[in-house]
């Protein structure tokens, strides 16, 4: 049986940091998918649960793991749903909590592999080795533009309005929510993950 662990937060909150500390777990980024899938997120705008549902699923069932992460998924109450449907079992959910200001710092501050998706920053949190260069696969690292800060609000706000309310349907269903400060280190953090 497949079972997930999902992380839900405001964008650049520090979703992509704590996942990429779980090893023994597949990892699947929505947004690595939809971008794979040339679906157009420079505008901030959510993709048609439909089509995210759909790729979302394929992505579980070909998972080389039954311990699976999920980052960017459920978004929506009709994507949770569509996962408790399709009798995928929701370990335990880490809610990620950074304040916005923080969130609008990290965005601005963010470097993205074209290639993995890997994450970097411009200060001295997450350089890589050499500057614009993922140090994992070695691809470009850009700026997203989703990532420009009246973007980032409009990504935050959407956050609030449909994402956000998902707390509760966890609660309603018995399922495990952790909270993380994401202000705290990485250190401090990790005692909270499940190994």
């Amino acid at each position: 049986m497949k079972k997930v662990i999902i992380f839900i937060g405001a964008p650049a909150s520090g979703k992509g940091t704590r996942i990429d500390e779980l090893e023994e777990y597949y990892k699947i980024s929505t947004s690595l998918i939809l971008r794979k899938n040339n679906l157009d997120l420079s505008k901030g705008d959510l993709i048609n649960d439909d089509i995210v549902n759909s790729l979302i699923l394929n992505e579980i069932k070909n998972a080389l793991l039954d311990n699976i992460v999920l980052d960017g998924y459920p978004r929506t109450i009709n994507q949770l749903n569509f996962l408790i449907s399709n009798n995928i079992y929701i370990e335990t959910v880490y809610n990620i909590i950074a304040p916005n200001d923080i969130v609008i710092s990290r965005a601005a501050n963010r470097l993205t592999c074209l290639n993995c998706q890997s994450s970097y920053t411009i200060d001295d949190f997450r350089r890589p080795q050499k500057e614009g260069i993922c140090d994992k696969c070695g691809g470009i690292l850009i700026r997203r533009p989703d990532d420009e800060p009246n973007l980032v609000i409009k990504r935050i706000k959407k956050y609030y309005d449909s994402t956000y309310c998902l707390l509760n349907e966890f609660d309603k269903l018995g399922i495990n929510v952790i909270d993380i400060d994401s202000s705290k280190s990485p250190k401090e953090i990790k005692k909270y993950i499940k190994r």
